[in-house]
């Protein structure tokens, strides 16, 4: 059975450029593909219809910066952390510059540099201590 030549054909995201060298062992025929972003990627020829997307958005870099999340402001990239996820530079209202990794900021784990935890917890205080003040005046009359 002759290869059909899929050279300039379009599958999803992926275009066909050329056919990929053959190795040893392979039963089905490679192709190098260019994704529409300019990625290079071998796929086998039963796989093409099957990879609709080629994953360069998802791996694509988001700027944060200027955005609000909560307290905080981001002002600036700072760089990567020991698993690679981006941190950024972020400025909280009460006027405080912490580091917060893309995640965090975006599904609102952090939303302040601690000063708005602080403030719940000296609210729930301050709540407490006049509820037992209430109550001592009530079991003292």
């Amino acid at each position: 059975m002759r290869l059909k030549n899929l050279v300039g054909q379009t599958f999803g995201s992926y275009k066909v450029v050329s056919r990929a060298e053959r190795q040893p062992g392979d039963q089905h025929a490679k192709w190098i593909c260019e994704c529409s972003h300019g990625h290079r990627r071998i796929i086998r020829s039963n796989d093409l219809g099957l990879l609709p997307m080629c994953g360069c958005l998802a791996k694509r870099k988001r700027d944060l910066i200027g955005r609000r999340f909560g307290r905080l402001t981001v002002i600036s990239l700072h760089g990567r952390d020991a698993n690679r996820n981006n941190q950024w530079r972020c400025v909280c209202d009460c006027g405080k510059e912490v580091t917060v990794i893309s995640n965090s900021l975006l599904r609102g784990a952090t939303k302040s540099c601690g000063c708005l935890k602080r403030e719940k917890v000296s609210q729930a205080n301050i709540a407490r201590s006049k509820n037992n003040r209430r109550l001592a005046y009530e079991t003292a009359t």
